[in-house]
């Protein structure tokens, strides 16, 4: 809910959600420079942390790499190390999801609430994956959404739960028996 929260924040402040790949986060090829975690960070209480990083230099640069060490628990998921530096907190990534593919594709202004025209409580914006599906919290990776096989990016969820939390600041529990056109659904934002 957190993680929400200062999403919806940094939608007040820059008219989208942040998203890793929008225009003004990515180098000359195209390539998004840092995770959309690092640009909630100052809606986290994490302003401090935000000004180390430089916005224009990718994740692993030599002065970006050692800031994973500085990664803000509300990234960990229960169970997760004290002092890790991966996360398992992503977002749904592709052409039927919110959010775009780190695949060449950056024409597109990052995600807005008026997009969302299944209801922001009708659509996940954060999901937790499986520990086999852990990144660098800094690091522009997340799930690449096959609307065919929905479930499928998120890995091994042998607990049998799938956690989230909608657009609307809503928390998400489901089952991974979940009918796959029903998680389709939840994850798209525009039908």
């Amino acid at each position: 809910r957190e993680l929400a929260n200062a999403a919806q924040n940094y939608h007040v402040n820059n008219l989208t959600f942040p998203q890793g790949d929008a225009p003004s986060f990515v180098d000359e090829n195209g390539l998004p420079h840092l995770s959309w975690r690092v640009y909630l960070l100052p809606y986290l209480g994490h302003g401090n942390l935000y000004k180390q990083f430089n916005i224009d230099e990718s994740w692993d640069s030599a002065n970006n790499l050692p800031l994973l060490s500085q990664m803000p628990d509300v990234f960990r998921s229960a169970g997760d190390q004290a002092g890790s530096t991966t996360t398992r907190i992503l977002q749904f990534t592709g052409d039927d999801a919110p959010f775009l593919n780190h695949d060449g594709r950056y024409g597109k202004i990052g995600a807005r609430i008026r997009d969302f025209r299944d209801g922001l409580g009708n659509t996940i914006l954060y999901v937790e994956a499986g520990t086999d599906r852990a990144v660098e919290w800094t690091r522009p990776d997340d799930i690449a959404f096959d609307i065919n096989a929905p479930l499928a990016g998120l890995g091994d969820l042998s607990d049998g739960q799938i956690r989230g939390v909608l657009a609307d600041g809503s928390i998400a529990h489901l089952g991974t028996d979940i009918d796959a056109s029903t998680f389709s659904a939840l994850v798209t934002h525009q039908g």
